[in-house]
This record gives structure tokens, C-alpha cells and sequence, in this order.
């Protein structure tokens, strides 16, 4: 094995522990996530990309939930409803809120055991190489 063959290996080793945590933190994140009329949790998604995977929430308010808010003023635009209700703008106060963490906790127990998915991602790599 040379040393392009080796630098390979190692790479794509660690893309896909990276992958394979990331999978199952994406499972936990969603059985963590707070569910009040499921949106949040069904707006979850998971898609690799070049070095790794991205996982996330498409919702605009999951990023509070996530991290909490300081609190304050709100403001909505004019919107039409669906039956052609217009409602004009308005604004409330909104008090803080404690953030959740999921996606947070979800990371952490899922790659605590990243060391040990890149040993095993390594070793059925290399049988592969030694077996050729």
C-alpha cells in the first residue's frame, strides 16, 4: 500500500464514521425533539454530503427550541389565510424559554463512540485491501 492508497483509506474511514454517528444522532435527535403537533420533528432532515453529513430542521422556530430564547417582541406580517381571511400585522411579547438541546444531546451520546466507529470503519477497510 502506498501512501495515496493509505491517505485514501484513512479518509474514507473517517467520512464514514462521521456518516454512521451521524445517522444514529439524527435517529435520537428525533426521538428527543419536543413534540407538540409533530411539525418540528417532521421537518427533521439527514443528507451526506462531501466530507461528512449535515443533519438538521427545516423549521424557522427550531433553532430556538434548540437554543432557547432571550425573549421579546414578536412581529407578523399581514397574511392571507387559506380560506382569504386577511389578518393584518401584529406583535406580542413572547417571555424566554429554556432551549431544549436535543440536536446537542443527540450529537454528544451518538459521537462519544466516534473513536470507536473510525477503528471499526479502518479494519473492514484494510481486510478489503488485504484480501486484493
Amino acid at each position: 500500500m502506498n501512501r495515496q492508497q493509505a491517505i485514501k483509506l484513512l479518509t474514507e474511514s473517517i467520512v464514514e464514521a462521521i456518516r454512521k454517528r451521524g445517522e444514529e444522532a439524527f435517529v435520537i435527535s428525533l426521538q428527543k425533539v419536543p413534540v407538540i403537533t409533530g411539525a418540528l420533528r417532521n421537518s427533521g432532515y439527514e443528507i451526506n454530503i462531501d466530507n461528512g453529513m449535515e443533519l438538521g430542521f427545516r423549521k424557522p422556530y427550531a433553532s430556538s427550541v434548540e437554543r432557547g430564547w432571550s425573549g421579546g417582541t414578536i412581529n407578523v406580517p399581514t397574511y392571507r389565510k387559506s380560506k382569504g381571511t386577511i389578518v393584518r400585522a401584529y406583535s406580542y411579547f413572547s417571555p424566554p424559554r429554556e432551549g431544549q438541546h436535543f440536536i446537542e444531546k443527540s450529537m454528544t451520546e451518538s459521537f462519544s463512540k466516534l473513536n470507536e466507529e473510525f477503528d471499526s470503519q479502518l479494519r473492514q477497510r484494510f481486510r478489503k485491501v488485504r484480501k486484493v
